[in-house]
């Protein structure tokens, strides 16, 4: 397949896109977006923060893009569909409280309504021309879509498929299920797949690249290329971005002071602590919060 993207942009910081051509080499972080998603070609296996998720063909998927991810098994012509809502919008669109704390502590939604995916489908496909003759009504139209595609999101999570609905699931093709068009392989080397689990059961205690490389009998160096190559970043790096994940699910969901974020997210340093906060975020943990967290009513 052709390679392509297309993000079709809207006010209120909403972003609706699609590729068949996103580099998954290396780790994403998005510290300021809600993402929801889905692939109609499937399964995908993503690395969420330290777990693998299995996303079946067409199943829309909800998280927030902080988690550090990656794609490392998709089938042959995937394309990847994304919503993108600015953390600020979502958290002020009357969500159910424990909903949004969970988003925030690194939850993966997933709902399989066939129904909603067809809709999800035709939104995409129309975006376009709404983004383009775009005016004061459309915006608060697609502003209220969102709303309602998140409120039906939560309804389906809550209330199976019934068995008119169930009917309109695509049923597998025997032959298709057996040869499974080779899954792409983004890279599995088992090594540095132990460096990866390695870290993201760690990294809140005092790890560095040499515990890491010991932990696969390798030299540092050698240990932090070969990770290179494999993910796009380097171990320490890696070890960075999963701490400043997690201030940033501290900062949202509890009152902890900033020292004691700064520590329970592995950091030994409040220096050290803002000035990597500041690099990956782009703010200071004292604005991020309170640019959100009056809104959160936690």
């Amino acid at each position: 397949m052709k390679g392509q993207t297309r993000v079709i942009s809207f006010s209120h910081g909403l972003q609706a896109s699609y590729s068949n051509e996103i580099d998954w080499s290396h780790f994403h972080q998005h510290s300021s977006e809600i993402e929801m998603a889905f692939h109609p070609v499937g399964p995908v296996t993503y690395l969420f923060g330290g777990r693998e998720e299995v996303i079946l063909q067409g199943e829309t998927f909800l998280y927030w893009g902080a988690i550090p991810h990656r794609v490392i098994e998709s089938m042959e012509g995937d394309t990847c569909y994304f919503l993108t809502i600015p953390v600020s919008l979502f958290v002020q669109m009357s969500l159910p409280a424990s909903f949004v704390r969970q988003i925030f502590s690194g939850e993966i939604f997933k709902e399989k309504s066939p129904i909603m995916r067809e809709i999800d489908l035709l939104f995409f496909h129309h975006s376009k021309g709404l983004a383009a003759g775009e005016n004061d009504f459309l915006s608060r139209s697609v502003l209220y879509w969102v709303q309602y595609r998140l409120f039906r999101f939560l309804s389906n999570l809550e209330h199976p498929l019934d068995e008119t609905e169930s009917q309109y699931i695509p049923k597998v093709n025997p032959l298709q299920q057996e040869t499974k068009t080779e899954y792409v392989k983004v890279k599995k080397d088992k090594t540095v797949e132990k460096m990866y689990k390695f870290i993201t059961s760690n990294y809140l205690k005092q790890v560095a690249i040499q515990d890491v490389a010991d932990h696969v009998n390798l030299n540092a160096n050698y240990a932090n290329t070969l990770f290179r190559e494999s993910t796009g970043l380097s171990i320490g790096r890696f070890i960075s971005m999963m701490r400043i994940y997690k201030s940033q699910s501290l900062l949202l969901t509890t009152d902890l002071k900033i020292i004691d974020v700064a520590l329970d997210s592995g950091f030994q340093s409040l220096g050290n602590f803002y000035k990597s906060f500041q690099q990956q975020v782009g703010e200071s943990p004292s604005q991020y919060r309170s640019r959100h967290m009056p809104k959160l009513e936690l």
